[in-house]
């Protein structure tokens, strides 16, 4: 079906945070065989940072980094806020996120809750949640079509804004 649409990139929500985050492992083997069918079709897969009930989204990104080392990633800011998680993309230890090109696209939304509130978890209208302000978002779209796509990001980009070419 993604071929006759002509797609070429799939999000995939490896894990669905109530139920599939707590044997993780098993989702861990099983991106390798969706990845190999996606490849025979032409289709990169983009794994988004879902919430998670046991862990963390970062720390299943690492540890498919670890074992797949082309694998590419959505960061959602909403899945982030969540877990208070938005800040790490820019921090030092998660360098590698950048430097071997894994974050190929954003999924940019806002979220209205605290750490892990589950009750709260539903997509907001930009700038009616908590996380991301309409002054951030437009600073960051403008700063986006302005500058180089591959620039370095910014800790002034916290939530988004700007996309890079994988």
């Amino acid at each position: 079906m993604a071929r006759a649409l002509g797609a070429e990139k799939l999000v995939l929500h490896l894990w669905d945070g109530l139920t599939f985050d707590c044997n993780f492992e098993n989702n861990l083997e099983a991106y390798g065989e969706l990845s190999r069918i996606a490849d025979r079709y032409g289709i990169m897969i983009l794994v988004e940072n879902v919430v998670c009930n046991v862990a963390s989204p970062f720390g299943h990104w690492r540890q498919l980094a670890e074992k797949y080392s082309d694998i590419r990633f959505v960061f959602d800011t909403k899945m982030a806020a969540f877990h208070q998680e938005e800040g790490l993309l820019y921090q030092p230890e998660y360098a590698w996120l950048w430097n071997r090109q894994h974050i190929c696209h954003y999924h940019v939304n806002d979220y209205g809750g605290g750490y892990k509130e589950w009750a709260k978890l539903r997509t907001f209208p930009l700038g009616r949640g908590m996380w991301i302000s309409e002054d951030s978002l437009t600073a960051s779209l403008e700063a986006a079509m302005t500058e180089p796509s591959r620039r370095k990001p910014q800790p002034s980009d916290r939530t988004a804004g700007w996309t890079r070419r994988c």
